[in-house]
């Protein structure tokens, strides 16, 4: 499903099926049949969403027993905003990133796990969406605090969900 017209048609050249259309208005679970896919992407959609919670319960009945649907959802806990907010008062909206114009919903770690779980699913991964080098300075603050900062590092999750 895509709302994009550029990216609808790029699509469409190399799928097999490709809806254009709004995911909150387009009924495509009466064109999916229940049970029938066993993944769904969601990846850097849903805080574009008025109502991102109704999508993924409508979408999640789609999945067989250990489909997961996979999404990604920016941070907004990431210390980066944190230290502007505060220091500056600065939610400024911008082109691209966390404060992109187009995010409608922001979301931080356990917020973005409700989302996933709220069609029934249950939470397989959720995890920093970026991978650091070795000795990344990111890495080595996340080793030396045992995992504590993540949730301050991250800038986006990568959260999996799996229907029973």
């Amino acid at each position: 499903l895509e709302l994009d017209d550029e990216a609808a048609d790029l699509a469409g050249k190399t799928l097999d099926k490709v809806w254009h259309v709004n995911v909150e208005t387009y009924p495509i679970e009466d064109e999916i049949e229940d049970g029938s896919l066993n993944l769904i992407l969601c990846l850097d959609v849903l805080e574009h969403l008025v109502d991102p919670w109704s999508v993924v319960k409508r979408i999640s009945p789609l999945l067989a027993p250990g489909g997961r649907l996979i999404i990604s959802l920016p941070n907004i806990r990431n210390w980066k905003f944190i230290r502007r907010l505060l220091f500056k008062g600065d939610f400024h909206y911008q082109d691209a990133g966390l404060l992109d114009r187009t995010h409608l919903r922001f979301f931080v770690r356990d917020t973005a796990i409700e989302l996933a779980e709220c069609g029934g699913l249950n939470l397989a991964v959720c995890a920093d969406a970026r991978q650091y080098k070795p000795f990344e300075f990111r890495k080595l603050l996340l080793a030396a605090t045992f995992g504590g900062l993540t949730d301050l590092i991250a800038k986006q999750y990568i959260v999996v969900a799996e229907r029973k």
